[in-house]
């Protein structure tokens, strides 16, 4: 019976990884901003009909370049395209007809740049108990491999544009009901804070300004809480200022006698304790 199920369930990740994307298929990566990681979801919102074939509409992905609002997405076998309305062009993202020793080129929405991928080796990974055929290849600007059905582990277009937001760790994949893991360490709509030995949950009703600051932060809440007492970190982990009992109608704390760099306010209140970053110039 249990074999029963696992074929089954094979077969239905066999559809949605290699069938058409349906509405709603949703994959998040991570977006690196002064040292907070923040989830950034692509998500199809909808289908339209071009020429006889079924193209997934993409929500607005943060981007000076493109936001790829005007790119739609399509599976046809192993292969994936996407097609840029404002010109009518399509373009494939990615072959997996092709094998090691084959190249390809790719091109970045909303700009000029294309990129040859070389494909160094294809082998079958597990993903959570779940085997995929995986393209390991050289350009970075791609990412370092790219998954069936998936994308590029690092982002679902190819990243060239020096003013665009750079996105890396694809986190999280659900198409259908069906769903991958990629980093079970964070959850998938979870915002930390890296460059220490401990990574914070980002608090977003605390507010510091100014931020990058020199001379002093200010700290707003949204709501009124008694704070017990306050701290701010290094990026090593090092506490290197604490304050006892504040008046949080208004808090000032001056910083100049700190080093240039990222640092952690961590602001311990009687309902939880919350943190934020601020960034010394």
């Amino acid at each position: 019976m249990k074999r029963h199920w696992f074929l089954i369930l094979f077969i239905g990740w066999c559809h949605q990884i290699f069938g058409q994307y349906e509405v709603g298929t949703q994959w998040t990566y991570s977006l690196s901003d002064f040292g907070i990681i923040k989830p950034q979801f692509v998500e199809i919102t909808g289908d339209t009909l071009i020429g006889g074939e079924t193209w997934g509409v993409l929500s607005v992905i943060e981007g000076c370049a493109s936001d790829f609002s005007n790119c739609v997405i399509r599976k046809e076998a192993s292969k994936v395209y996407y097609k840029d309305l404002s010109s009518g062009e399509e373009f494939m993202l990615y072959d997996f007809s092709l094998g090691e020793g084959d190249s390809y080129t790719i091109a970045v929405p909303g700009s000029t740049f294309e990129y040859t991928v070389y494909i160094d080796s294809v082998r079958l990974v597990d993903f959570s108990g779940v085997l995929l055929n995986v393209q390991y290849i050289d350009n970075p600007d791609v990412g370092s491999y790219i998954i069936e059905g998936i994308g590029s582990e690092s982002f679902l277009f190819p990243q060239g544009n020096i003013c665009d937001p750079h996105y890396s760790s694809i986190r999280c994949f659900n198409s259908g009901g069906y769903f991958l893991d990629f980093n079970p360490d964070q959850e998938c709509d979870e915002t930390y804070i890296e460059g220490s030995s401990k990574e914070y949950e980002v608090a977003d009703h605390i507010k510091i300004l100014p931020n990058p600051a020199m001379d002093f932060i200010s700290i707003e809440m949204e709501s009124p809480e008694k704070i017990e007492y306050l701290r701010i970190i290094d990026g090593r982990g090092n506490i290197v200022k604490q304050y006892g009992k504040l008046d949080q109608v208004d808090i000032k704390i001056d910083i100049n006698d700190l080093n240039t760099g990222l640092y952690i306010l961590e602001i311990n209140c009687i309902n939880g304790v919350y943190f934020n970053r601020f960034v010394k110039k």
